[in-house]
């Protein structure tokens, strides 16, 4: 299998300004002498190569990947000393509501430990399947009373 002969850097920019540029269909995307699918495998490979030297460059300089440009950040505007301007507060006072709720979870948390607090579960000996447990080994006779052989 003949994979043909090697991309120049002119067929690289005319791939990326027909597929990026002009935004053409892989079925309109025409290179003198490469098939279609030869085309599109370059093109990914081209940018897989492009991301991971790029990942890479990033993690020598000890940053995580990430976007190559960080967007500007917004000038802040001036007022004059006669405007007032009106900013929401920093940090946001919490709803009684809010604070009750979680000092209740607290207290049950504290008192029937953590799933029975937050999930609601009963305490240890109270819940269905303990009940049945303890019901069935109440029932259970033993042969003798005292579990010896001898009666005592």
């Amino acid at each position: 299998m003949s994979r043909g002969p090697a991309w120049t850097a002119e067929e690289h920019a005319e791939l990326i300004r027909q597929r990026s540029v002009l935004m053409l269909p892989w079925e309109a995307v025409r290179l003198p002498g490469r098939s279609n699918k030869a085309c599109i495998n370059e093109f990914y490979k081209a940018r897989l190569s492009q991301r991971i030297a790029r990942a890479m460059h990033q993690k020598r300089r000890g940053r995580p990947p990430g976007p190559a440009v960080r967007p500007e950040p917004e000038p802040i505007e001036t007022c004059s000393s006669s405007e007032q301007v009106l900013r929401p507060r920093a940090r946001r006072q919490q709803d009684l509501g809010v604070l009750r709720d979680w000092a209740d979870l607290r207290g049950r948390i504290a008192e029937r430990g953590l799933t029975g607090g937050w999930f609601g579960d009963p305490p240890p000996g109270r819940s269905a399947l303990d009940q049945r447990a303890s019901e069935a080994a109440d029932a259970v006779e033993l042969p003798y009373k005292r579990g010896g052989m001898d009666g005592y």
